[in-house]
């Protein structure tokens, strides 16, 4: 190589890790865990996560995960085994074992399955690189499934959940609403906010469970669905009640193998890795042991909502 050349790719080699040195890392702390996001791609700035606002910290250590967002032109890997794949939302994810026990999550476009966006982490997600191809709403998209799905699993072991429910606050506790997509979590949250005084909406999609010292509390996220709200509150769970759509308003307690069986559908899995799935279902069995977890078949009224209320409040 010429001394022409040397010198251009030695400025060069520099240039890229200056500009690596001034992209920005991030610390969030959400429901008491923290993560740490750093930003390696030009594009992508704090502007892209805006539900993240609230749980932003300037200091701190952490404790749950780190996420490195690095630019398309990055290289990926080979894909390893595959595992599954599934459908969301209309994009295609598929998941592979990579050589060093980690995960490759991948999310494409079936409509467009020539661009991608990739998350490579290590084996208990502590760890992680998302690599940012395709057009920007594929991104965007990608960059918050990613997010999910490294705060969900690095969590698994540590009494925490990333929940799929509506939860209402009042009077300082938390009551989550379950149920199937479409079943009406979200419509029954509104009848409470309209009905039953003094309460407000804590997340509308995916809150977080933690359990701590045998109390289990839920918290705000930056996760809620089509609902902008994202608070970050905690209060201790006051009920958990999932819904059924039916022609009249019923209620019945949920325990033991019921109670786990109500809660179990609410939480993303593994089922192919022990340690996320161990630990997922430790948990679902301790909050099922310590909280009142019901049944609600109902119409969307107001009785239904003050049928749940009256309930888990007596």
């Amino acid at each position: 190589m010429s001394r022409k050349k040397t010198i251009f790719a030695t400025i060069y080699h520099l240039c890229f890790i200056i500009t690596i040195l001034i992209l920005e890392t991030l610390l969030y702390c959400v429901a008491g865990h923290t993560l740490e996001i750093s930003l390696q791609d030009p594009q992508i700035t704090e502007e892209w996560i805006p539900s993240f606002s609230p749980f932003k910290i300037t200091n701190g250590v952490k404790d749950l995960f780190s996420l490195t967002i690095l630019a398309g032109e990055e290289p990926s890997e080979e894909e390893g085994s595959f595992v599954t794949d599934f459908n969301v939302d209309g994009m295609l994810f598929q998941v592979y074992r990579r050589p060093n026990n980690g995960y490759r999550y991948k999310i494409s476009n079936p409509k467009a399955p020539e661009s991608w966006c990739d998350l490579l982490s290590n084996e208990d997600f502590s760890e992680g690189t998302a690599i940012m191809r395709g057009e920007n709403q594929l991104k965007h998209y990608s960059l918050n499934n990613f997010l999910m799905l490294m705060y969900g699993f690095s969590s698994a072991t540590k009494e925490t959940l990333l929940f799929h429910s509506s939860v209402i606050e009042k009077d300082g506790k938390g009551y989550l609403f379950l149920g199937k997509s479409g079943t009406g979590k979200s419509t029954h949250s509104r009848l409470w906010l309209e009905n039953i005084p003094n309460t407000s909406l804590l997340n509308d999609d995916n809150p977080v469970i933690r359990v701590i010292d045998g109390k289990a509390f839920v918290y705000g996220s930056p996760w809620s669905g089509k609902t902008p709200c994202y608070k970050n509150r905690m209060v201790e769970i006051g009920g958990i009640v999932r819904l059924k759509q039916y022609p009249a308003n019923i209620i019945e307690k949920q325990t033991g193998v019921k109670a786990y069986a109500a809660l179990l559908p609410s939480i993303s899995n593994m089922i192919w890795d022990k340690r996320v799935s161990h630990g997922i279902s430790d948990t679902i069995s301790s909050l099922a042991t310590i909280c009142q977890v019901y049944q609600l078949q109902c119409l969307p009224n107001a009785e239904a909502a003050e049928l749940s209320y009256n309930t888990l409040t007596k």
